[in-house]
């Protein structure tokens, strides 16, 4: 280790101080008022700005998500389906699209997303027959349905051989 004198030391020292202030005011350059030259206000103002810029991360997440479903919504209701019998449809058909994904072809490929749609109602109707048929043969349609169906079944089998 060098030993150096107390001015050479302090000198030193300073530097170091001068050049983390100058990184701190380096951010706060554009701040108006004496926040972008008074290093005390320019710290926090500084930590400020990255607090909100996190924040501002998540919340474009959000806020495009939200855009990309108004945007399947708005063309999904052209073809005649609400969004949310498009996407599980979609899902139901294995179609792997993401919303953006899908977003984007309702915007800048309408064909595709018209054959994404029609493929969604088909789905739809293929469900309905087949709901249709279920309630027919006397069986509720869906699996949850089937659970409470055989449970009402068996308690009201029950209920009636105590009786």
């Amino acid at each position: 280790m060098v030993l150096l004198s107390v001015p050479l030391w302090l000198r030193s020292r300073l530097t170091d101080r001068f050049w983390r202030v100058q990184e701190v005011l380096k951010y706060a350059r554009h701040f108006r008022g004496r926040k972008n030259r008074c290093y005390k206000l320019a710290v926090r103002n500084v930590r400020r700005a990255f607090v909100k810029s996190t924040q501002a991360r998540k919340q474009k997440k959000r806020f495009l998500r939200a855009l990309w479903i108004t945007r399947i919504e708005a063309a999904s209701l052209e073809h005649g389906l609400k969004y949310s019998a498009f996407i599980s449809n979609l899902f139901k058909t294995q179609v792997e699209l993401n919303r953006k994904m899908i977003a984007d072809l309702a915007i800048y490929e309408p064909k595709t997303f018209k054959s994404l749609a029609a493929l969604a109602q088909r789905r739809r109707q293929e469900d309905g027959c087949r709901e249709q048929e279920l309630v027919m043969q006397g069986r509720p349609a869906h699996r949850l349905s089937s659970e409470l169906w055989n449970n009402s079944v068996m308690i009201l089998a029950g209920w009636k051989g105590r009786a």
